[in-house]
């Protein structure tokens, strides 16, 4: 199922082709209704034209070379398992389903310019940005076969998800563990590192997460996959209520770190890799003086 909104490349399509070959081949051509590129046609170009005037060669001959890139959560068959993992740890912490189906990742401008190429080489999202205190930018792709969303709701996301994460741990294959995890940590975690002049200092690693989030099997998997501690907080500030796991041993939370951002392949938010990054190198850089 094409998904409604018109990709640049079919508006491209339709503004260099309509006038010659009609509504009804360009239809054909786009694998769409003829009605949805009447539409589309007098909303982007300001008309249409109904009559062909092109010759039978000239018709077999137009191509319209991009198919529409289908959103699969399915790591047997996907062609980038390592952006699938981290698109699916970035949509735990920051996405939504909502009630039509529709699945929604919106974040601020600066870090959804950052990791637009991941999420592009995975389907052709919507993208629309809109302004508050802040430019937000926004990701969505509608799952009309309710297939995706019923997929991602058995492994536990929910609109007001405070489900273990066990299940979607178990579904994703473990050499792509790691890209889960930097996707929850792009999208909900915070690395503090205090400045060097401070009196104490203290390293630390927050994920957050909502009220009441049953944190009990990724605490036990990250610490028997890496060696680290987690515990989790209830947190409450007038009426907002949320939770968090933290870590507070920087030897630990460094070897953490990194594997796994091990590799630079851009997979990450980058302001959070440069940070991660700093840690690990002035660490390295401290041990050998």
């Amino acid at each position: 199922m094409k998904n409604k909104f018109y990709t640049e490349k079919e508006i491209s399509f339709l503004k260099e082709n309509i006038d010659k070959f009609g509504a009804a081949i360009c239809a054909e051509k786009l694998e769409r209704s003829e009605i949805s590129v009447i539409q589309q046609c007098y909303r982007k170009i300001g008309h249409c034209c109904f009559v062909c005037n092109a010759t039978k060669e000239e018709i077999k001959s137009l191509k319209f070379g991009e198919k529409f890139n289908n959103l699969t959560i399915d790591f047997s068959k996907t062609k980038h398992p390592k952006e699938l993992a981290y698109f699916i740890g970035f949509f735990w912490a920051d996405g939504h389903i909502r009630k039509d189906k529709s699945l929604i990742i919106e974040i601020i401008k600066e870090d959804a310019d950052d990791i637009e190429h991941i999420l592009k080489t995975l389907a052709d999202f919507t993208i629309y940005e809109r302004t508050r205190k802040n430019t937000m930018k926004a990701f969505f792709y509608k799952d009309y076969e309710k297939e995706i969303c019923k997929k991602l709701n058995y492994l536990g996301k929910y609109s007001n998800s405070i489900e273990s994460h066990e299940k979607i741990i178990r579904y994703i294959p473990d050499c792509f563990i790691k890209y889960f995890l930097r996707g929850l940590i792009d999208g909900d975690g915070n690395l503090y590192v205090s400045p060097l002049t401070a009196k104490h200092h203290s390293t630390q690693i927050t994920i957050a997460g909502r009220s009441g989030q049953n944190w009990d099997y990724i605490i036990n998997y990250i610490k028997e996959k890496y060696d680290i501690d987690f515990k989790k907080n209830e947190n409450k500030y007038k009426t907002y209520k949320s939770s968090n796991i933290r870590a507070t041993n920087k030897t630990k939370i460094i070897n953490f770190l990194s594997q796994i951002y091990d590799v630079d392949d851009k997979i990450y938010l980058t302001r959070k890799f440069k940070k991660i990054k700093s840690l690990i190198e002035n660490n390295e850089s401290y041990g050998k003086n």
